[in-house]
């Protein structure tokens, strides 16, 4: 079953690897310019998310493009701009999914 994905040909598409890549130093870029810290175990979830994904499915979740969370104690996160998005909404329950089955 999972043969057709990691082919030779399927291997070689490292463009949507840096896509996500880009996106999430971007993401990081952009955080540590408004002087917060990044939570670089929820970056990397998030990237691994985004890529495999795309590269399995050929869609993505978009949970990088949701933005970083913010440090726990900040006002920012609990923005419900960034708690509701549904790419975090996603990201939480996989998340938690992996928790249970662990």
């Amino acid at each position: 079953m999972t043969r057709p994905f990691f082919s030779k040909d399927r291997i070689s598409h490292f463009d949507i690897f840096e896509k996500h890549c880009d996106i999430a130093i971007n993401q990081v870029k952009a955080r540590l310019q408004e002087g917060y810290p990044v939570d670089f175990q929820d970056m990397a979830f998030r990237l691994t998310l985004d890529s495999a994904t795309e590269f399995l499915f050929g869609k993505n979740v978009c949970s990088l493009t949701a933005g970083l969370a913010y440090p726990k104690g900040l006002p920012l996160a609990n923005d419900s701009a960034f708690v509701d998005s549904p790419a975090n909404a996603f990201t939480r329950a996989f998340a938690e999914a992996q928790y249970i089955a662990a």
